[in-house]
């Protein structure tokens, strides 16, 4: 079922020209027909799917409704699926229904979707405050909607974004990329806003390894906050050791990590960088565990 769900899924989101074509070259009888029969069947991921090209009819939008609020998840995931490709406003209220009850990951990432287009900034709240039941998939989906249809907005919902992981990371540095003023605007009151920082460590943790450093002002808020400062620093190093000039803020950032006790064992994780070996940097930063990073990294 997997396997079968994924497939309806990728096919909604391709483009459909040929079997738009032939809807089109239909008489109004054969359509019917076809819309009749469509009707007629179990509703199903496939059943729900084969709606689409008919789903501005208020028929095929009342079983869309039934098909968004069905006990099975995927179901409900290509129902809304189909929503999200045709926008129909009408879908709006089941989706948001749908969306408070949700408990299946895969489901959510449809629901999110459809509802941050459909409904726009007035679900904002409504997706935040329940983003935190699902794994990564549905927050980086989520973000990454908002920021095709109004970027903008993105960086005042950075404090709701609690669950880190690689696809939210990754659509933060796409979006940091796109737009640097205003990422570092929003980032600048991560010393004071402590629910930031999920967000802001799954952002520089996923900045490519070896590529050059998204813009100071963007990683001086990082620096400045204790929760986000180890990752940003071990980043510093990373570039440093890939052979890039940093920025002397970096440079002066990095100096720092000399005389601070507690990142000693991020001074000797700089030196083995530096010999060309960037091992996983340790989950607990104590002194001892650069130890346990590598047990050959040391020898000669």
């Amino acid at each position: 079922m997997p396997r079968l769900l994924a497939a309806l899924l990728l096919a909604l989101a391709l483009p459909l020209p040929h079997a738009f074509a032939q809807t089109k070259a239909k008489t109004p009888a054969e359509v019917e027909r076809e819309v009749q029969e469509a009707l007629a069947r179990p509703v199903s991921p496939g059943s729900v799917a084969l709606l689409l090209p008919h789903a501005a009819r208020p028929d095929v939008v009342q079983r869309l409704i039934q098909a968004i609020d069905d006990p099975r998840p995927e179901v409900r995931a290509v129902a809304a699926r189909v929503a999200f490709t045709t926008r129909h406003a009408a879908l709006a209220a089941a989706l948001a229904s749908a969306w408070e009850k949700e408990t299946d990951d895969a489901a959510a990432v449809e629901l999110a979707r459809a509802l941050a287009l459909i409904q726009g900034a007035a679900s904002d709240a409504r997706i935040a405050n329940r983003l935190g039941r699902f794994d990564s998939r549905t927050t980086a989906t989520w973000l990454a909607t908002v920021s095709r249809t109004r970027p903008g907005d993105v960086w005042g919902l950075l404090a709701h974004v609690h669950f880190g992981g690689d696809a939210v990371g990754q659509a933060l540095v796409d979006l940091v990329r796109t737009q640097p003023d205003a990422a570092a605007a929003a980032f600048a009151p991560l010393p004071q806003t402590p629910s930031m920082a999920p967000a802001y460590r799954a952002f520089v943790e996923a900045v490519p390894p070896g590529q050059p450093l998204p813009p100071w002002p963007v990683l001086a808020p990082g620096v400045a906050t204790g929760a986000t400062r180890s990752a940003v620093l071990q980043l510093l190093v990373k570039t440093e050791a890939a052979g890039h000039t940093l920025p002397a803020d970096a440079s002066a950032a990095l100096q720092a990590i000399d005389q601070a006790p507690e990142f000693a064992w991020l001074a000797l994780y700089r030196e083995l960088a530096g010999r060309g070996r960037t091992p996983t940097a340790p989950t607990h930063p104590q002194l001892d565990t650069i130890l346990r990073i590598d047990g050959l990294a040391l020898k000669r």
